[in-house]
């Protein structure tokens, strides 16, 4: 991704519904599995740190127990301003070595479709988890909704819950519920794919919206997400576990 999205993200994410949906389901599921209560959270990839925000400011999570791992030197400048604390990954040392003790939950949002070898990151994410620890992704869904927008951000696919539980068991962990996002989305992620490729619409990856309209799509797909899952969706959202 380039400092020109890394920008766009960093000014909206606090407030725009796309991120705050993704963020309260995320935050949700790390509640029920009662990761709030003693947290030690590594957000994988934090980007400018928005969802890090979302925990210690609007959850309560405790500020020094949730720790961001970004690669990107964009966001971190970004993360640097913010006054969010961060940790440059090194892949070259073991995941454990980089935290002061096993984690209880990693997190991952809209992560591993950037990494050429997700099973290999998942794996050596496992290690740094204490056991029965979590791993939360979210990813986007369907190989046909690809388009010009996912190759301008550097994705190597999208998933299928079918494909993303796949990946994530041959990275040595168990799945526990896998769900897509956004069903309401789906049409409209489907004919934005055509328009976006015929040049009819812009390519920008957040259209604006009213404030009113913002706070309708937050409410009506934060309710979605807690109602019974239908077969398609614009993101795929799997939990798994540490044996």
């Amino acid at each position: 991704m380039e400092s020109a999205q890394f920008q766009d993200i960093a000014a909206i994410e606090k407030w725009y519904w796309w991120f705050q949906v993704r963020y309260r389901h995320v935050a949700d599921i790390l509640v029920k599995r009662d990761v709030a209560a003693d947290a030690r959270v590594v957000d994988w990839g934090c980007g400018t740190g928005g969802f890090i925000e979302y925990l210690t400011a609007m959850r309560s999570f405790p500020r020094d127990g949730v720790v961001g791992f970004e690669p990107s030197d964009y966001a971190r400048k970004i993360l640097n301003a913010r006054g969010i604390p961060y940790t440059v990954p090194d892949l070259t040392r073991p995941f454990l070595d980089q935290i002061e003790k096993p984690v209880n939950a990693v997190t991952m949002l809209d992560v591993l479709e950037h990494v050429e070898k997700p099973a290999e990151t998942l794996a050596y994410l496992r290690d740094g988890v204490a056991p029965g620890g979590c791993l939360v992704v979210l990813a986007p869904a369907f190989p046909h909704l690809w388009s010009e927008w996912d190759e301008r951000l550097g994705h190597w696919r999208r998933y299928t819950i079918a494909s993303l539980e796949r990946e994530i068991k041959f990275g040595g962990w168990q799945v526990v519920t896998a769900r897509y996002l956004f069903s309401a989305m789906y049409p409209v992620g489907f004919l934005r794919k055509h328009m976006i490729r015929t040049k009819k619409i812009s390519e920008v990856e957040f259209p604006k919206v009213s404030e009113r309209m913002n706070k309708f799509l937050t409410s009506f797909f934060s309710l979605e997400a807690r109602m019974s899952m239908l077969p398609f969706g614009t993101s795929v959202s799997v939990v798994a576990i540490k044996k």
